[in-house]
């Protein structure tokens, strides 16, 4: 019976422990397949991940590869762009370039007949002092004095334009300087009834370093302006000095009138080019360039200038300039009438092809007590120094053979030291370098003024004397 009970138990225990194996087993299983299942999970979201990251890459790179052909399509374009800018800008300096050079040839061809209709009227006004006071001969002066102020006004726009100007470092006496502006104002507008009135601070040094004929070309434009606009009242220049600061003089210009004035939406256009302002109560004549040549010269002063205006209450045109002061007082102005200086005769070599200009350059050198050759060409002139000695020698520049510059430098390689003038059309800014390295000593721009061409002998005559 125990034996029985104990075979039992042992049964029941081994039934135990094959069911805890089991269970044991069975929980292992669970277990690994838990496990197998978060493996799974793990690996399922890993692919995922990795499918998102492939596509996320993909996209990246036909972004990419878009980006490159994007960037690829905009470089061409590019390129072509700047092409088609260089050659843009190519074609603008040419043009540019052939502007100016058919500016300079038209003015030029047409100074050359414009010298000989102003000088053959002054010929005729002095032969003919009747004749002088004739309206015709009037009208006749005051046309051909505006055409070449109309010719040489675009030329020098023409030069703005291209930056080939630069301001001329020179001594001037400022209150002589406002008389000859006085004097050379257009007149033209006296027919309006005004009146001019000048005003030059006497504390402003009398001699002052700086462009004077520029400074003066500003004022006179500004004047002729002012006079054009204004009827039966006055036209003002103030000229005041602002401070003296170290050896320079601040100078404050101030030009002012009566007139119509100028509306506020206007004041912002009046110096572009070739912009004239239409008033129906007043006809007047000019170019619209005069205002434009003030505004570039004044920046070139590293100034500006202001405006102050209301419709029917008049204008003011304002700037300042400062001028460098000259060391001593003492003048080196020859004279203020230099037109009597050659008291004694001297001997002067013309060398001009144009038939009309010989007879108006010899007309003004025998008013300066001159006697005057006249030769053709380079050739003739050449030969004719071999054997004859002359105290001036003033040469056109364009010449049947050889042109001035080379008559200079063949003159100046026979150690000839006599002073060489060129007579010429063409501006001074155009032939100035050249000038310099062919040995002339002077250029005197066709048509000149007979003052300036006897100062300009002095100066010649004095310093050769001097060495």
């Amino acid at each position: 019976m125990l034996e029985e009970e104990h075979s039992q138990v042992e049964r029941q225990t081994g039934i135990t422990t094959v069911l805890n194996e089991y269970k044991r087993q069975i929980n292992n299983i669970e277990f690994e397949k838990n496990q197998q299942l978060e493996l799974i999970n793990q690996n399922k979201k890993i692919t995922i991940l990795l499918f998102i990251l492939s596509i996320i890459l993909v996209l990246l790179l036909l972004s990419l590869y878009k980006n490159y052909l994007f960037k690829q399509k905009t470089n061409l374009f590019l390129v072509k762009t700047n092409k088609e800018i260089k050659i843009a800008k190519d074609k603008a300096e040419e043009l540019l370039t052939l502007k100016s050079q058919f500016i300079s040839t038209i003015s030029h061809e047409l100074r050359t007949p414009l010298y000989g209709v102003v000088g053959i009227i002054d010929i005729i006004k002095e032969e003919n002092p009747k004749l002088a006071e004739s309206e015709y001969m009037k009208s006749l002066t005051f046309s051909s004095n505006y055409l070449l102020s109309l010719v040489n006004d675009v030329l020098q726009l023409s030069k703005f334009e291209s930056r080939i100007i630069k301001l001329e470092e020179n001594e001037f006496n400022i209150f002589e300087e406002v008389d000859a502006i006085f004097n050379s104002s257009n007149m033209i507008y006296n027919k309006n009834s005004n009146k001019i009135n000048f005003y030059l601070d006497p504390n402003i040094p009398k001699f002052l370093i700086g462009d004077s004929s520029r400074l003066a070309q500003i004022l006179i434009n500004l004047l002729d302006n002012s006079l054009k606009f204004t009827r039966s009242g006055e036209v003002t220049l103030l000229i005041n000095l602002i401070k003296n600061e170290n050896d320079y003089s601040h100078i404050k210009f101030e030009v002012k009138d009566t007139g119509i004035g100028i509306a506020p939406e206007n004041q912002k256009i009046i110096f572009e080019n070739f912009v004239q302002l239409k008033n129906k109560r007043m006809s007047y004549q000019g170019s619209g360039i005069g205002l434009s040549i003030v505004h570039y010269l004044i920046e070139m002063f590293e100034s500006n200038i202001e405006i102050q205006s209301d419709l029917g209450k008049g204008c003011s045109f304002t700037f300042a300039i400062k001028f460098k002061n000259k060391c001593n007082e003492e003048t080196k102005l020859i004279s203020n009438n230099p037109t009597q200086l050659l008291l004694e005769p001297i001997n002067v070599l013309l060398i001009e092809d144009n038939k009309i200009n010989q007879l108006v350059t010899q007309k003004s050198l025998l008013k300066l007590n001159c006697n005057v050759e006249i030769v053709e060409n380079g050739s003739d002139a050449l030969d004719l120094l071999q054997n004859s000695t002359f105290d001036l020698i003033l040469t056109d520049i364009n010449l049947p053979d050889i042109s001035g510059f080379e008559i200079t430098k063949k003159i100046r390689e026979q150690n000839i030291i006599t002073p060489v003038f060129a007579v010429t059309a063409y501006s001074f800014e155009e032939i100035k370098q050249q000038a310099i390295e062919s040995g002339i000593d002077e250029i005197i721009v066709k048509p000149f003024k007979i003052d300036e061409l006897a100062a300009k002998i002095n100066k010649n005559l004095l310093r050769n004397e001097d060495n």
